[in-house]
């Protein structure tokens, strides 16, 4: 037919609708330039081929007959999406634990005149006054208002390591929510693309949003996933799929809700049809937050720190006041004592009710030496006192929130770079869509001007040409 006048009118249209087509796909990806997530797409086309020979010996050149349109491609890039979940996951447990670091700098205050450090320095310091002054029932006043401070410090920063401690259990709590619905939805769009696909209509743009909900996942999870010819995908965690084909299985949060108890029932994510079968979560959002509410996390370790710091305080202190008299010649008195069954950051108790249990002078001085108060003065400058456990563990926090924070700024400059990368894969160039644009529509000029010519021959040929019927 390709041979025929006809068939150059067949010829040309298909050339209109190939350039038609691409101006169409041109227009819908400048329309979404500014839609997040959206792949770039491109017609794909080749050249028709010509109609057969009638018989095997005939050798004839025989040209095209015309444009095929083999479907719209979408541009995107498996390896780049892949590097940006990787970066995305690596970014969200960096951020995760530089928030936690963050509250935990913010609520022990230090250095500053609110801080544990401080509340130690003045108790030491009105110890030593009494040293200097041991009848002074003013400076035994303040002593006393000095060492309830204290305590209440402790115990107070210890509630504050607590709250953010549930704080970030609840996080967990919706995150591994916000997981589940993901997946749920993920399953649905699963079965739409398979749907879809057998149908031999364009996935296209369902495969853009399920790259979306992949980030969205590995955010979280640090999941990956496995691709089907079909379009569709599988959410791996750890080896286990969340998402396979339709099906989409649940996370559950278990453990328990004390800081207290991370020893013994640490917080962890378990597979919601396998009780007892943990999900093996090594990056992402949820990562970084059972890092933080782990035994050995950040959050627990500050506590343990301010346990230490009383535990300490407690014995250094009892331990030289018990061999000092009261006034009234009383010895073997302690100064602080614990409540039983309570953490000792929360459990530490004052025991001097007055001045006059205040055991700071050596036995038989009358109570008017001050050794007893100038010894406890100086477990200040212990090796092994509350002060220098608390000051190494503060150095520590800073040292370890610097570190957080550098691993921060590289995962996001990874995950810029990964989305960088993407995007000039993926993204919409305008320069480069008006350059097609133009393209397609002087293809569709010249074939419109094939068309032209064709039905400028045929009316020739069909009403100029000789008298028919005469």
């Amino acid at each position: 037919m390709v041979n025929t006048t006809f068939g150059l009118l067949v010829t040309a249209a298909s050339g209109l609708q190939a350039a038609r087509a691409g101006m169409d796909v041109v227009g819908q990806n400048i329309a979404n330039i500014n839609t997040a997530g959206y792949t770039r797409q491109r017609v794909e086309t080749s050249a028709a081929a010509p109609l057969g020979a009638g018989n095997l010996l005939d050798s004839t050149f025989r040209v095209g007959s015309g444009v095929r349109i083999d479907g719209v491609q979408r541009l995107g890039d498996t390896l780049l999406e892949r590097r940006l979940q990787a970066t995305a996951a690596d970014a969200g447990e960096a951020h995760i634990l530089t928030t936690v670091f963050a509250a935990l700098e913010a609520g022990i205050a230090e250095p500053s005149e609110h801080g544990l450090a401080a509340a130690l320095n003045g108790f030491w310091a009105a110890w030593q006054d009494l040293a200097a002054q041991p009848t002074d029932d003013s400076i035994r006043g303040v002593l006393l208002q000095e060492a309830r401070s204290l305590t209440a410090r402790i115990s107070e920063t210890a509630s504050t390591v607590e709250s953010t401690w549930s704080s970030v259990r609840a996080d967990l709590v919706d995150a591994v929510s916000e997981v589940n619905e993901l997946a749920v939805r993920f399953a649905s769009l699963n079965r739409q693309i398979t749907t879809l696909a057998a149908s031999g209509g364009s996935t296209n743009e369902l495969l853009d949003e399920q790259a979306r909900l992949a980030a969205q996942l590995a955010e979280h999870t640090g999941s990956t996933l496995r691709r089907h010819p079909d379009g569709s995908a599988d959410v791996i965690i750890g080896g286990n799929a969340l998402v396979s084909g339709s099906n989409a299985r649940r996370l559950v949060v278990v453990g328990t809700e004390n800081p207290d108890a991370v020893g013994t029932d640490p917080v962890r994510v378990e597979w919601g049809h396998h009780p007892g079968v943990a999900a093996e979560i090594g990056s992402g959002e949820v990562a970084g937050r059972l890092a933080a509410l782990s035994a050995s996390g950040p959050l627990r370790t500050q506590l343990d720190a301010l346990d230490a710091v009383a535990t300490s305080l407690v014995a250094k202190v009892n331990a030289v006041h018990a061999g000092g008299a009261t006034r009234a010649g009383v010895t073997g008195l302690d100064f602080f004592s614990f409540t039983p069954g309570v953490p000792a950051a929360h459990g530490i108790q004052l025991v001097p009710t007055g001045v006059d249990a205040i055991a700071a002078a050596t036995p038989g001085t009358g109570g008017a030496g001050g050794h007893v108060a100038d010894a406890i003065a100086q477990l200040a400058h212990a090796a092994d006192g509350p002060d220098s456990i608390w000051n190494a563990y503060v150095v520590a926090l800073g040292t370890e929130s610097r570190a957080a924070i550098s691993r921060a700024t590289l995962a996001d400059q990874a995950a810029a770079g990964a989305e960088a990368a993407l995007q000039s894969q993926s993204g919409v160039d305008i320069d480069e869509e008006t350059v097609s644009l133009m393209t397609y529509q002087t293809a569709y000029q010249g074939a419109a001007r094939v068309l032209t010519a064709v039905d400028e021959m045929l009316d020739v040929l069909i009403n100029r040409t000789g008298l028919v019927g005469r």
